[in-house]
């Protein structure tokens, strides 16, 4: 049985959206995972859906359309692209950033089928797509799914230590972060380790390998992560997009 291929569609385009749809829907072994009018919203639903093709149609508000290009080939996301329009200038950048093809509204099926599969060929390959989200309530996607935590504290701990941009965090600096109100004993110590332990265990069960901790210190690895407030820092396109004024609102 084929593997289902996931597809994002973007375009400011009603009529453009439904027709990428249609096409796509001739094939069963593609799933639309998402239709987005803008490119701020295809830029959200990419990183919490990590799909393996995007289509991005050159018709996005204020010519938005190759800067989403250069920003999913160029910046860690494994999705492959393909550049949907009429423009031979757009054709042309699209390359460069190594777009896997480049094709008119109006290709026939067969066309559309090709460049679907070709771009699926060209997908990122590598380690698992991790994307933490700190604006709004803090969650942490891999491979487009939520991660769940049974331990809290173990949650609240990578927040900490995701605030700290992958600097090394003492054990001191994290209980008085996590367990302040409690008096700094063998109890509390225990109940850092634990927390240690239990998010040690989760991540190496999902094979992800970007925590690390040693005696009396933990840090993680945020080049192997893809984070909002990263993307942020670094002056990526339209990362501020997706800040709307809350930053990890679950914790203090």
């Amino acid at each position: 049985m084929n593997e289902t291929l996931r597809v994002l569609i973007a375009s400011g385009q009603p009529e453009a959206l439904s027709r990428i749809a249609y096409l796509c829907g001739q094939d069963q072994t593609v799933a639309v995972v998402s239709q987005c009018h803008t490119a701020q919203e295809a830029l959200s639903a990419i990183n919490t859906l990590n799909p393996d093709v995007l289509l991005i149609h050159d018709a996005l508000p204020d010519g938005t359309a190759l800067s989403l290009v250069r920003y999913v080939l160029e910046h860690r996301h494994p999705a492959a692209c393909v550049m949907i329009g009429s423009a031979p200038e757009d054709a042309y950048q699209a390359f460069q950033l190594n777009a896997a093809d480049m094709l008119p509204l109006s290709a026939s099926e067969s066309r559309f089928a090709q460049a679907i599969r070709r771009a699926s060929l060209l997908k990122g390959m590598g380690s698992r797509h991790v994307f933490v989200r700190t604006f709004g309530y803090f969650d942490v996607f891999v491979e487009g799914e939520a991660l769940a935590f049974t331990n809290a504290k173990a949650k609240e701990l990578l927040a900490v230590l995701i605030d700290n941009e992958g600097g090394v965090v003492s054990m001191d600096r994290i209980i008085d972060r996590l367990w302040g109100e409690r008096p700094y004993d063998e109890n509390v110590k225990q109940l850092y380790r634990k927390a240690v332990q239990y998010l040690n265990r989760l991540l190496e069960s999902e094979n992800l390998g970007f925590f690390t901790s040693g005696r009396g210190w933990c840090r993680i690895n945020r080049t192997a992560i893809n984070c909002d407030l990263y993307d942020v820092l670094e002056k990526k396109p339209y990362a501020l997009d997706l800040y709307h004024g809350q930053y990890m609102f679950a914790y203090s």
